[in-house]
């Protein structure tokens, strides 16, 4: 839980069926946090739980100042941290 806003995102595995990459269903979860500092730290702690890292956190070769980490839930989920500075309109 977020001290600051009392946020919440719970995990766990399914009661049953196994989730299947790309098929019906949730393809992806995004959650968008403040700075390229929090998805470091992000990925620092499920690499500390042992997560499944899909790709490390890096910058989008096509959206500037995007900056995200996927790793994969118990279920095989994909879940995206990202941070992203978007350009001043």
């Amino acid at each position: 839980q977020d001290e600051g806003s009392g946020s919440m995102l719970g995990l766990r595995p399914a009661d049953g069926g196994a989730y299947r990459y790309y098929e019906v269903g949730v393809e992806h979860i995004a959650v968008e946090v403040d700075s390229r500092e929090e998805v470091e730290a992000a990925h620092e702690r499920c690499l500390a739980r042992g997560a499944v890292v899909h790709f490390p956190p890096e910058d989008d070769r096509d959206v500037e100042d995007y900056y995200a980490l996927f790793v994969f839930d118990p279920d095989g989920i994909r879940i995206e941290i990202f941070s992203w500075r978007r350009p001043e309109s």
